[in-house]
């Protein structure tokens, strides 16, 4: 068997095989590989480009205006295999730069108002507790009621009313729901009812338009 065939880096003197597993190609280089190997020159380019963030920022900008097909292709190739790392980078924007995401939303809305339409009633048809939460607390601060709850409190009241079997009971009649609820004030808001997770339960929109109003006192069937 014939000896393996080395290489030496001229940046660090140390010597591995000569494969494109430690070099980088270069055809101008001995055996078709880069002089120096591939931990030196990461090194290097991580230096460079630390040196020249604003440089490359304007760089990385000048492509994307001249190739913007290319550009979304791309990212949305990267978001398909890495939607975790795409939903946190998205998060932490919106973190850090609540006025730039809200100015961004804004301006997309006016540019394309079908398809931001389209775009929240597909969200809203996924995520059923975040409209209802919004319904809820808006009434809430027309009767200046106290409290507040989120959708995650809707989805833990949700479980709560759910049995073994995975079926949805209605809070007031017993019976399973099958597709659309009602999120209710058990305390009605017009009563002092407050608006915290405590005082919500799910229902069938028909029980809930039939309690209406009245107390829970004042009904003749509870769960």
């Amino acid at each position: 068997m014939s000896d393996i065939i080395t290489k030496t880096c001229t940046k660090c003197g140390e010597t591995f095989p000569a494969t494109t597993e430690y070099f980088n190609r270069d055809l101008k280089g001995r055996h078709g590989l880069s002089s120096q190997c591939k931990i030196c020159r990461c090194g290097k380019q991580k230096s460079w480009r630390d040196v020249n963030k604003d440089k490359i920022r304007e760089r990385d900008k000048r492509y994307r205006e001249a190739n913007p097909e290319k550009t979304r292709e791309r990212q949305n190739r990267w978001v398909k295999t890495n939607p975790e790392k795409d939903r946190l980078n998205k998060q932490h924007f919106h973190n850090t730069h609540p006025n730039k995401h809200s100015e961004y939303a804004r301006n997309y809305k006016l540019a394309h108002p079908e398809k931001y339409a389209q775009i929240q009633k597909k969200y809203t048809e996924s995520h059923p507790e975040v409209s209802k939460r919004r319904t809820a607390n808006r009434r809430a601060r027309q009767y200046n009621a106290p409290g507040t709850h989120t959708a995650a409190d809707i989805r833990r009241q949700l479980a709560a009313q759910t049995d073994k079997r995975g079926v949805l009971h209605c809070w007031w009649c017993g019976k399973a729901i099958k597709g659309t609820y009602h999120v209710d004030h058990w305390t009605p808001l017009d009563k002092n009812g407050s608006n915290d997770a405590g005082n919500i339960r799910i229902m069938h929109a028909k029980c809930n338009l039939r309690k209406s109003a009245k107390l829970p006192g004042e009904l003749g069937r509870l769960l």
